[in-house]
């Protein structure tokens, strides 16, 4: 029987906790049944370049987790956005007096002035999970605006939605559940839903607060909110009196429209505007006929290519490894599991070095009947960014290489 102490078992506790957090981390030693280094082993590096390599403008994604709302049109893309607003619980007795809904903008992208944004008011159900395009949007009814006059690129819009509309809206009863003939289009989910575009825009994209944005006491109040003004009663015996109940938007996201039929000679990545690079590796060179291999760790280096770009750069890269092994596929392509979490993007280097070690280890063990990595943005479907990296074509100082450390053992 073994006495253990209050100190040791704290000791166990920790090394336990770090052994789970290691075994969730991507591997940088070994990956294999065995360990490179031993006796019958031979540690080798391999450096192989890409042969092939193809860059795709892939179909729109759903643009709900950014902190932007982007409406207008510029370089190519053209852009709506969509808020959502939820009933509130209502006072004791009220009655509708006015109502507001309040959009904040900041800065944007483009050579052209800021166009002059339309707010709609629609029909329609969805939420900011579903792929959209703005050819499902319902014609809507345009509300009355009022924006901001001073000519910054900060202001507001102000929205007026109709006040008898807000009064039987917030008497609206969802009956579906209790009535299977219930079917009353007017009232899609039973939200206030707007649409906000700019049909007059030209080579501009005006960039609105989402949902998601960070307020704090120095950026004030940046979120859509729909104000409704009120008289009230709190309770039998209480007063009339003046009250205003505050909405957040609870969902909200931008629609975009480009060509994605386009071409690239270099490697683009993007998000918002979906740009995803692929990358082929010939892995011949590596004997695993003659040898079982461990790969100890392996890393895509890609070599940025700068160019004039109106855009963000893209935070992060994300690698996939493929079904297929077929170009004419990339655009529906299915993925295989992550190879690897993200990796981040350090602006102020030339060369991003992404870890790829289970991708190279399950080719070699299967011998690299498929090598192809594909490549997305960490957020697609955040803010919109892009980067480029030079293609397979470029000379070697610059084309993507795979180095690929390993351990072999004669079979």
């Amino acid at each position: 029987m073994y006495n253990y102490t209050k100190n040791h078992l704290l000791t166990i506790a920790a090394v336990s906790a770090l052994i789970l957090l290691l075994s969730c981390a991507e591997p940088d030693g070994p990956v294999g049944s065995d360990v490179g280094g031993g006796i019958s082993g031979e540690d080798t590096t391999a450096v192989i370049f890409a042969d092939k390599d193809t860059c795709l403008a892939t179909s729109p994604v759903s643009n709900g987790s950014s902190q932007q709302l982007y409406v207008g049109s510029a370089y190519g893309v053209d852009a709506v956005a969509l808020v959502k607003f939820n009933q509130p619980v209502n006072p004791f007795e009220w009655s509708v007096d006015s109502s507001r809904i309040e959009l904040v903008y900041q800065g944007g992208f483009g050579e052209g002035v800021n166009p002059d944004v339309t707010v709609e008011q629609i029909d329609m159900s969805w939420s900011e999970g579903e792929l959209l395009d703005t050819d499902s949007i319902p014609a809507g009814t345009a509300l009355p605006l009022y924006t901001s006059p001073n000519l910054t690129d900060t202001g507001f819009v102000h929205a007026f939605p109709d006040t008898g509309w807000i009064g039987e809206w917030l008497n609206w009863v969802d009956s579906s559940g209790i009535d299977d003939g219930w079917d009353d289009t007017t009232r899609a989910d039973g939200c206030l839903s707007i649409m906000l575009k700019a049909d007059n825009a030209v080579d501009r994209l005006v960039r609105f607060k989402s949902r998601s944005a960070i307020e704090d006491s120095a950026t004030g109040n940046i979120k859509p909110r729909l104000y409704i003004f009120m008289t009230v009663r709190d309770s039998t015996e209480g007063e009339l009196h003046p009250d205003t109940i505050e909405v957040f938007s609870s969902n909200d996201l931008y629609i975009v429209d480009y060509d994605t039929t386009v071409g690239f000679d270099d490697l683009f990545i993007g998000s918002g505007v979906s740009y995803r690079s692929f990358v082929h590796f010939g892995l011949g060179m590596i004997d695993t006929t003659a040898y079982r291999v461990v790969v100890n760790r392996s890393v895509l280096s890609l070599h940025r290519k700068q160019f004039e770009n109106p855009w963000q750069t893209t935070r992060s890269i994300w690698p996939f490894k493929l079904v297929g092994d077929t170009v004419e596929n990339f655009r529906e392509v299915e993925w295989m599991n992550i190879v690897n979490s993200s990796t981040a993007i350090d602006t102020s280097e030339d060369e991003v070095d992404v870890l790829v070690t289970v991708a190279a280890a399950d080719w070699l063990s299967t011998s690299g009947s498929n090598t192809w990595l594909a490549l997305r943005s960490g957020a697609e479907g955040s803010d919109i960014d892009r980067i480029a990296f030079y293609p397979a074509a470029a000379d070697s100082a610059h084309r993507p290489k795979l180095t690929i450390h390993y351990t072999r053992f004669p079979r």
